[in-house]
């Protein structure tokens, strides 16, 4: 390694430059010195999400493209074969095998794999009617999300929202099963962990905390649900500097037979705001340097400023995330584009915009 280390600068300059987004996130995980070449050479690209598009029939590569550069790159992964995913966060996937019920965490970019416990171990909870309860397959959990990153940690806590109920489950590494979570309500949209406690949104815009992922864990309501805010989806992303958003995302729904038995939906526009912790209330947001990631994946902010030419500040990048539509709707899912906070224009996410029968997810790769 040393002595790869004493090619001159210029040369490693022209490698690291000749690197696809995919190869650029390799390359800084193979040691530091690799990584230092990769942040001075390739920044823009290691700060800027990938989105993963959906897999072809019968096809193990799955193609990966960069927003940063429009360049599309293929990882060869056939721990996806026969997955269905859920979502993403730090970098890894939330994976359900649709066959054994089988519930994984893998990185795309190290192939590395955590087992969680199956469907299997879910627990039904209080109130669910008989109608409800279905079957154990993926339309079981809607989205899940992990506490910290598990390539750093293995302190990290797995939460699940799931049923029609929107409850949560969670699981920590070596759990045999998931545990339901009552006290923290129904009919949530979104969690996550924020300043070492977690951060959950209901359907009514309703914001509550806890402290520890325990059945008995007490949970507080930081601010009631707004009467007149009304929105279709909500997200919850914590910025660069440690600030707490709410993601308001205001969609319709078009329909395409004259029965409206089918149909998908379609974003109007957004809304930004910013938790204000000593006033207990959101503030509005409407010009920023940050351009925000939503949709399959627990949700990704970054600094439009360190991905110069690139990533468009002051907007949203949003892919679909109508669950149902994923595989009842024989349109597919494409409600995905890029959201303009300053003008509340909406443009393509990449020039040819395919029509989506399994989610596309965003992710911030971890290289290790």
């Amino acid at each position: 390694m040393a002595r790869w280390l004493e090619l001159p600068k210029a040369l490693w300059e022209l490698i690291c430059k000749k690197l696809d987004p995919v190869a650029c996130h390799r390359f800084s995980g193979t040691c530091s010195s690799f990584q230092s070449l990769a942040i001075e050479n390739q920044c823009c690209l290691l700060s800027s999400p990938l989105l993963m598009l959906p897999g072809k029939e019968s096809s193990i590569p799955r193609e990966f493209y960069s927003v940063y550069d429009g360049r599309t790159c293929e990882i060869n992964l056939p721990e996806l074969h026969g997955k269905w995913c859920l979502g993403s966060s730090y970098g890894w996937l939330f994976t359900v095998d649709s066959t054994s019920g089988e519930i994984s965490l893998l990185n795309p970019i190290t192939r590395a794999q955590i087992q969680l416990p199956p469907l299997s171990t879910f627990s039904d909870p209080p109130g669910l009617r008989e109608e409800e309860r279905g079957e154990r397959n993926i339309k079981y959990i809607e989205r899940a999300t992990i506490s910290e990153n598990p390539s750093i940690s293995n302190d990290f806590v797995v939460i699940a929202i799931f049923t029609d109920l929107r409850v949560f489950a969670f699981c920590k590494p070596g759990d045999k099963n998931w545990t339901t979570l009552t006290k923290q309500g129904d009919h949530c949209e979104d969690v996550i962990f924020h300043k070492k406690k977690f951060y959950a949104i209901t359907n009514w815009g309703a914001l509550k905390r806890w402290e520890h992922c325990h059945v008995d864990a007490p949970v507080e309501t930081i601010i009631p649900a707004p009467k007149d805010e009304e929105c279709l989806r909500r997200y919850l992303v914590e910025t660069p500097d440690g600030g707490l958003l709410k993601v308001c995302r205001h969609i319709e729904w078009e329909e395409d037979d004259e029965d409206g038995d089918v149909g998908h939906s379609h974003t109007l526009t957004f809304k930004v705001c910013i938790l204000d912790e000593n006033g207990k209330r959101w503030v509005r947001v409407q010009n920023s340097e940050l351009a925000l990631f939503v949709g399959y994946n627990r949700a990704i902010c970054v600094s439009a400023i360190d991905c110069p030419g690139g990533i468009q500040a002051n907007s949203i990048y949003f892919t679909d995330d109508y669950f149902e539509g994923y595989y009842e709707s024989p349109c597919g899912c494409f409600d995905n584009g890029v959201f303009s906070l300053e003008d509340e224009s909406i443009k393509q996410i990449c020039k040819k915009p395919p029509v989506w029968s399994t989610p596309c997810i965003w992710i911030s790769p971890t290289p290790r």
